[in-house]
């Protein structure tokens, strides 16, 4: 062995040494481990068991932990219907709406979120990736590296900067809804929602939005003019942060033509009597678990009324 190959031997040797040190010591002091959303494995699965008989969910995470697909599907007398839960942290969808639209996919119906950040967020260009079988393996791979070891994400920063990690645990259903559990209690989680909308806020661009609004309306004529029923919807959302976004708010009605917007934001309710915020949001800004089947049936019973060629219901 020669003397190169030796220290690049040695280097590997000591790197993993050292790694594994890390991983131990992370471990021993009980270190609270990140738990990461699973964008890009969920994604790769789902979009190309898409059809024209499926209902798919758009938008980011209040629609990913909110809709629960199998919630849906459970209302449905056509069992055939594929419910695809493809919203995920920081996308508006259009990346999704993109690659369909290209490749000619147009589901039968397309539930898109809308909040007025929507226009800053930047997708995760799943219209651009490959969706072969080797790239969805490499995914789910880097996924499970990411949820097991501390050296992959930034849990011991998170720990020492704030004392525990926001996220504690994703769990996933096969068809892309999410339950997450959070590190903290509802006043400390909600806390940290209120502060992260109020930068939203200051650095909110209405032109930004515009353009957001005019290239959702542009794709969502694309999908009418092909068969689907495209509904927007704005999930509901505790008291405060709504107060916070209805600072910028810009009614996307007037500007992206959907068939039906549904505005849950106000989480005013005919048939429920006022509670406390935390009676229904994991956080202020996110359902919670108990609430999200509820609020999935609801949103499909009104869809159905107003849209009976979706599908039948079990029962309206």
């Amino acid at each position: 062995m020669s003397g190169f190959i030796k220290k690049i031997f040695f280097f590997v040797v000591i790197a993993f040494a050292l790694a594994g040190l890390f991983e131990i010591a992370c471990r021993v002091l009980r270190i609270p481990k990140i738990s990461p959303h699973n964008i890009y494995a969920k994604s790769m699965e789902l979009i190309p068991r898409i059809n024209k008989n499926s209902i798919v969910i758009l938008g980011d995470s209040r629609l990913e932990w909110g809709i629960k697909p199998l919630a849906i599907y459970d209302k449905l007398l056509d069992k055939n219907s594929r419910v695809i839960n493809l919203a995920v942290p920081g996308s508006n969808g259009l990346d999704v709406l993109n690659y369909l639209n290209n490749h000619k996919i147009y589901p039968k119906l397309i539930i898109v979120g809308y909040t007025p950040n929507f226009g800053g967020y930047q997708n995760h260009k799943l219209d651009l990736i490959s969706y072969s079988r080797r790239a969805i393996i490499n995914a789910k791979v880097k996924y499970f590296l990411n949820k097991t070891f501390y050296i992959r994400d930034e849990s011991v920063v998170e720990y020492i900067k704030h004392g525990y990690p926001y996220f504690k645990n994703h769990t996933y259903d096969d068809w892309g809804g999410a339950i997450v559990n959070e590190y903290g209690d509802y006043s400390q989680r909600t806390k940290f929602q209120i502060e992260n909308y109020t930068l939203v806020r200051q650095s909110f661009d209405s032109l930004v939005l515009a353009k957001y609004c005019n290239t959702m309306d542009t794709l969502i004529q694309s999908f009418k003019k092909n068969g689907s029923i495209i509904c927007g919807i704005y999930m509901p959302v505790s008291k405060k942060l709504f107060d916070i976004e209805t600072s910028v708010l810009v009614y996307p009605v007037k500007q992206i033509n959907y068939d039906k917007f549904y505005d849950f934001s106000k989480f005013t309710y005919e048939k429920e009597k006022p509670a406390p915020d935390s009676i229904y949001f994991l956080d202020g800004s996110h359902l919670s678990h108990e609430y999200a089947p509820v609020f999935s049936e609801k949103i499909i019973e009104y869809i159905v009324h107003d849209f009976p060629a979706v599908q039948r219901l079990k029962q309206l």
